[in-house]
């Protein structure tokens, strides 16, 4: 219940909250945003957008949902700042997608229970899988007209399927 109250809440902050707080600093620092130029403003929506993931990641704990949740509702009040999402393009872009490794192995990963890979009968499943997997991958031989390109193309596509 007090996850759908928060993620209401995030709705109306996106709505109404995030774009009143953008044009109250322009009002209130409008030399120091201009005289830094295009960098300046990128760095207080993004510092905006630190400030409110730091309120709603602890809020949404301490609710009893997700601290995940939290960081979503901090993206998704924020999401009606365009300029937001061209600062976070440019100077986070990058940065992300190593960011996503780390947070996957060490919320999902790292719950995987290595020690159990040591049994016959993971691996007997193991191999048969693989079996599978390239017997879909020797379909690829199959092909007309018969060049690299076109069996590697039909084998893999074919291995991706369930």
């Amino acid at each position: 219940v007090a996850s759908v109250g928060l993620m209401a809440a995030a709705v109306v902050i996106a709505k109404h909250g995030t774009p009143r707080l953008v044009r109250l600093a322009e009002r209130v620092a409008p030399a120091q945003l201009r005289s830094g130029g295009r960098a300046a403003e990128e760095r207080a929506l993004l510092l905006l957008l630190l400030l409110v993931t730091a309120v709603f990641v602890p809020l949404a704990h301490s609710l009893g949902s997700s601290h995940l949740l939290g960081a979503f509702l901090a993206g998704l009040s924020c999401c009606t700042i365009p300029r937001l999402h061209d600062a976070w393009i440019k100077q986070v872009k990058r940065l992300q997608s190593w960011l996503v490794k780390l947070f996957f192995a060490a919320t999902c990963g790292f719950i995987v229970p290595v020690r159990s890979f040591a049994s016959a009968t993971v691996f007997g499943r193991a191999a048969l899988f693989s079996c599978a997997g390239l017997g879909k991958l020797a379909s690829g031989l199959l092909v007309v007209p018969a060049s690299r390109a076109n069996v590697l193309t039909v084998g893999l596509t074919m291995a991706a399927w369930g």
